[in-house]
């Protein structure tokens, strides 16, 4: 499927002229594979970074993705965490034109940004697919913890777990929405877990429930809050800027929790086996 684009290339905010800039080339694809999407004109925008203008001209030929950023930001290797918030922003905005067309069409198809480039600076860094990168695990405990989730989740009572789990994917996969992702996937297991539903009062029910789930999982209120107030914004149709490290130290609260529940489970699970991985 192509987008025609005949008119002159489309802008999105205004664009400015600055000195001393340097191009970073984006590359990335449109996604399911089997999808020939194109736009026949690039298209120009821009968004703003820590109070800096970073303009973007955008094109898309047979689901191939290339972004040309603007910018007088020197990136240097070593910066993942501010090479990630630029990538996240850059998705965000590259995602309004794929989302437009999603709209029109009323189909469903997804943005992947795999690398960035300034032959100019000698600079390359290629995107993963790691959410919080400040979590380090080692294989032996991937398939031991991997193991344990799967038989938890096979106990009717702990079902709920798997949409708190999704919930958290998503976290990671849509950066301007992590805060109201992890949110959910926390109410999701106080409202689950914690609630009573023999309490007819919907206020004093959330609220038992939310004292129960902090006393059991050992969380704090003001930890709750501190994912909350940026949940809030995107409740309400609002997607303020947050940086990738304010974004990683609400992933790694969401994970506190979710693996507190997950303890707890194990606990109440009856027989629960020891998990052993093999070398």
């Amino acid at each position: 499927m192509k987008l025609d684009m005949r008119s002159e290339t489309a802008k999105i905010g205004r664009m400015s002229a600055k000195s001393e800039m340097h191009r970073y080339i984006f590359s990335g694809k449109v996604h399911p594979e089997r999808v020939d999407f194109s736009i026949q004109q690039s298209i120009g925008a821009y968004f703003e970074s820590d109070g800096q203008r970073i303009e973007l001209n955008i094109s898309i030929s047979k689901s191939i993705l290339v972004i040309e950023m603007t910018t007088d930001i020197v990136l240097e290797e070593g910066e993942t965490n501010k090479i990630e918030t630029i990538k996240n922003n850059v998705l965000d905005t590259t995602s309004m034109i794929v989302d437009s067309f999603c709209y029109v069409k009323s189909v469903n198809y997804d943005l992947e940004i795999s690398d960035i480039r300034c032959d100019e600076l000698g600079f390359y860094y290629e995107f993963g697919v790691q959410g919080e990168w400040n979590l380090i695990i080692d294989d032996k405990q991937v398939k031991i913890d991997f193991t344990k989730i799967i038989i938890v989740l096979s106990d009717l009572r702990f079902k709920f777990i798997a949409h708190a789990l999704s919930d958290f994917r998503r976290s990671i996969k849509y950066p301007a929405m992590t805060a109201s992702f992890c949110y959910r996937a926390i109410e999701t297991i106080r409202s689950s877990y914690f609630e009573d539903p023999d309490i007819n009062d919907e206020t004093k029910r959330r609220k038992d429930g939310w004292s129960k789930f902090r006393s059991c999982l050992s969380i704090s209120l003001e930890e709750i809050q501190s994912i909350n107030k940026y949940s809030i914004p995107n409740r309400h149709g609002r997607y303020p800027f947050i940086s990738y490290d304010e974004r990683e130290r609400i992933m790694n609260l969401t994970r506190k929790i979710i693996n507190a529940m997950l303890e707890e489970a194990i606990f109440n699970f009856e027989g629960f086996p020891e998990i052993v991985a093999d070398d």
